[in-house]
C-alpha cells in the first residue's frame, strides 16, 4: 500500500494555517448587496467593511448602518441605531476610507462573539 507522505501533509497543513491567519488579519472595504431582513424585496447595495473573519459592518446610501451578528441558524444583518454604536461604525468607515484602519480603533463587537472567548 502507499504510505502517507508526512512531509507533504505537514506542508499543506502549514500553508492552510498561514492562509487562515492572513485572512483573520485582513481588512476589506467593498460594495455588495445586503439583505437587511426577510421583509425587504431586494438586497440593497451597501458599503461593507470586513475586519478579519468575525466583524462586518454595512453602510447604505440612505445612511443606514448595520453589522453582522451571529444568530441561532446563521449570521444576520442588524441595523445599528443608538448614537454610541452609530458613531463607532461611522468612525470605522471613515478610518477605512482614509486608509487609517490599521491604527488603533474602537470596535463594535457582538456580545455573542465577546462571550465566545
Amino acid at each position: 500500500g502507499a504510505g502517507v507522505d508526512v512531509g507533504r501533509a505537514m506542508e499543506r497543513l502549514w500553508r492552510f494555517v498561514e492562509e487562515e491567519a492572513a485572512m483573520s488579519r485582513e481588512v476589506t472595504l467593498a460594495r455588495q448587496p445586503i439583505a437587511w431582513s426577510q421583509t425587504e424585496d431586494e438586497p440593497r447595495l451597501c458599503d461593507v467593511l470586513r475586519i478579519g473573519m468575525a466583524l462586518m459592518y454595512a453602510r447604505c446610501d440612505d445612511g443606514q448602518l448595520g453589522w453582522a451578528r451571529p444568530g441561532p441558524q446563521a449570521w444576520t444583518m442588524e441595523a445599528v441605531t443608538d448614537p454610541t454604536s452609530t458613531a463607532i461604525v461611522e468612525a470605522l468607515f471613515v478610518a477605512a476610507e482614509d486608509n487609517e484602519i490599521f491604527a488603533p480603533q474602537v470596535l463594535l463587537v457582538p456580545a455573542e462573539l465577546d462571550h465566545a472567548r
